[in-house]
């Protein structure tokens, strides 16, 4: 796999702030001291705190999306290669 030290910063950073989208969407929404340590290596507390509101919206988004059962945007389909766009069902929206 290899990769530069950047590219490690990267990879950890980016599990990080899957963690952190985890941990919020947990019951209870409470980060562990452990993983806020970790985050804090990478931001400062005013990034931590818009990474937190961005992470708590798209867990809105979701929701919403999840109760409508409203499709993705077509431009998103290639994140999702589980679901070919065939097999995506109708919104009720």
């Amino acid at each position: 796999m290899g990769g530069g030290p950047r590219q490690i910063g990267t990879r950890r950073r980016r599990k990080i702030d899957r963690d952190l989208c985890q941990a919020i969407g947990q019951k209870g929404n409470r980060v562990p001291t452990e993983l806020y340590n970790k985050i804090a290596s990478f931001f400062n507390r005013e990034q931590i705190v818009a990474l937190t509101g961005f992470a708590s919206l798209m867990i809105a988004t979701n929701i919403v999306k999840n109760v409508l059962e409203v499709d993705l945007g077509e431009y998103l389909y290639t994140y999702r290669p589980e679901q070919p766009l065939h097999k995506m069902k109708q919104s009720k929206v």
